[in-house]
């Protein structure tokens, strides 16, 4: 079995991210134009919204009819402004008049920076853990990483190794009187 490089984990992880993030950052919008609050006002007053959607202190307005938000430029049927952060007490009112529809809806909780600040903590998390994990595999095989305890400090070189050599009795010179005795030793000790 052929042992996957570290770096493959690490792409595919990011590329795992990268089509979470596009696929929730490429929702389908609806071309709205930004005018100015004030503007928006006098749409409502000229009676040419017929839905608004207020979301935080972003203000969408359905118009009845595409109109021209400046001079010369394209005609649109969906406009938005920020509501003035000291508000406007006679803003329900005037819709209310002009019988606009109001939905309000809470702030955009699913974007995709909110859901990436949810979800990093745990790839972090099982970040983490997957070098922990891989680290113990390694580690299974011996304390060190497969090599002994001495060996810690000693590095990664390899030791030098002598070649042993057989020594016979007749390596042994002179000492016939020891040899002798050695050799009943040895014959005794095959059969006693």
């Amino acid at each position: 079995m052929t042992k996957i490089p570290k770096w493959a984990y690490v792409a595919v992880g990011g590329l795992i991210l990268l089509l979470l993030y596009l696929s929730l950052s490429t929702a389908v919008k609806v071309q709205v134009t930004e005018v100015p609050y004030s503007q928006l006002k006098s749409y409502v007053s000229q009676g040419l919204v017929n839905a608004v959607e207020l979301r935080g202190s972003q203000l969408t307005a359905q118009l009845s009819k595409p109109v021209a938000a400046t001079p010369g430029a394209r005609e649109v049927d969906r406009v938005e402004t920020l509501v003035p952060i000291t508000g406007d007490p006679d803003l329900l009112a005037l819709f209310e008049s002009q019988n606009v529809i109001v939905t309000t809806l809470p702030e955009d909780e699913a974007s995709p920076t909110r859901l990436l600040y949810a979800f990093l903590p745990w790839v972090v998390l099982f970040g983490v853990y997957f070098w922990f994990w891989n680290r113990m595999q390694r580690n299974i095989t011996g304390r060190f990483g497969g090599r002994e305890p001495s060996d810690f400090l000693a590095g990664s070189a390899r030791k030098e190794q002598k070649p042993e050599r057989a020594i016979t009795f007749a390596d042994v010179a002179g000492q016939e009187n020891a040899k002798r005795e050695v050799g009943e030793l040895v014959d005794f000790l095959r059969t006693p």
